[in-house]
């Protein structure tokens, strides 16, 4: 809740205007943190891929914590649907040869670091530092593009 809710503060007013998704909605930890705002979604365990048959319906913005190991795809995706994209995984996501080549003209254009790990059991954290990687191609960002630690 904190990751998403400092996060939600690195947006402008206007952002609840938009038409939101969540490729992977689950409990709907993220979609919570968000006021009067409706959602297209997909979830898996509810028996609606994203890779495979899209959100609900069409958007202008998705948000999601993917499966690590479907990032690259679930990005990818996103990015051809929405003009703004924000997606929270591993810092490490950045790094491996596998993805070298993939990184080239996709850099997000905000990097927002996590200063305190998130909490994804309710047991403590992981030993792993997060960020909320960005595509913002509507300027939904208040701050100009960069990296942030928040």
């Amino acid at each position: 809740a904190k990751s998403v809710d400092a996060f939600v503060r690195e947006l402008n007013d206007d952002h609840d205007l938009l038409i939101w998704g969540e490729p992977c909605i689950g409990n709907g930890a993220i979609t919570s943190r968000f006021r009067g705002i409706s959602w297209e979604w997909a979830e898996i365990q509810k028996g609606r891929n994203y890779l495979t048959e899209g959100l609900t319906g069409p958007v202008s913005a998705i948000i999601t914590n993917p499966p690590f190991s479907l990032a690259q795809e679930f990005i990818d995706r996103s990015l051809n649907e929405a003009e703004f994209v924000a997606y929270l995984l591993r810092l490490n996501f950045f790094g491996s040869q596998k993805r070298r080549d993939w990184w080239q003209g996709k850099e997000p254009t905000h990097l927002f670091v996590l200063a305190e790990r998130p909490s994804f059991t309710g047991k403590g954290t992981d030993a792993t530092e997060y960020a909320w990687f960005v595509w913002d191609r509507i300027g939904l960002c208040k701050r100009k593009p960069g990296m942030y630690v928040i």
